[in-house]
């Protein structure tokens, strides 16, 4: 199940339209908006999923969830939550042998889920949801036995590609512009 953030407003649809694609935003400009709307889904994700104050892991995918799993955790911390942010599955499951401490798994762009599938079956028996810049309509099915909060839902879909220009909308790659890294090949 996919619960979408309200944009309602015009600060909200700013930050969104700068992450689109098509929107030429990269580097800083682009960072600040995914860690923006980061703490707008932690904001989203406290009401819905967190109850009492608690304590969460934050399993941020690298590359595209750095900036958005940051705007997450920080989130989540300024309302009294202990967050711990991790960057590898691996720590998760050194630390926590109390499987019920939540675990959110947030990436930057889910197109065909597989990344953030392959963790969910690593992480079997934790408390898992998931949070995410955007996720392709596509892809949404595959995670209905799991929450996923996302700022947007898109028509696009891609696959594997490092995508260097704007072509019918599409491009560049969101990791590449997060870090300017599309101005190179």
């Amino acid at each position: 199940m996919v619960k979408e953030l309200e944009i309602d407003t015009t600060r909200l649809k700013k930050l969104v339209d700068q992450t689109l694609s098509a929107s030429q935003v990269s580097g800083k400009s682009l960072r600040l908006a995914h860690y923006n709307l980061g703490i707008e889904l932690s904001r989203l994700i406290s009401q819905h999923e967190l109850k009492e104050k608690s304590e969460l892991n934050v399993l941020v995918k690298m590359r595209s969830g750095l900036c958005l799993g940051l705007g997450i955790a920080d989130g989540l911390e300024h309302i009294g939550h202990i967050v711990h942010l991790v960057f590898e599955i691996d720590q998760i499951l050194k630390m926590n042998h109390n499987k019920k401490i939540k675990t959110i798994i947030v990436d930057g762009v889910i197109n065909t889920g597989n990344t953030i599938l392959k963790d969910i079956r690593l992480l079997n028996g934790y408390d898992i949801i998931v949070a995410t810049n955007v996720i392709s309509k596509r892809s949404i099915d595959l995670f209905e036995s799991n929450v996923v909060y996302a700022t947007r839902i898109s028509e696009h879909f891609y696959v594997g590609s490092n995508v260097k220009t704007i072509d019918n909308n599409k491009g560049p790659d969101t990791s590449e512009r997060l870090f300017n890294n599309d101005f190179f090949n």
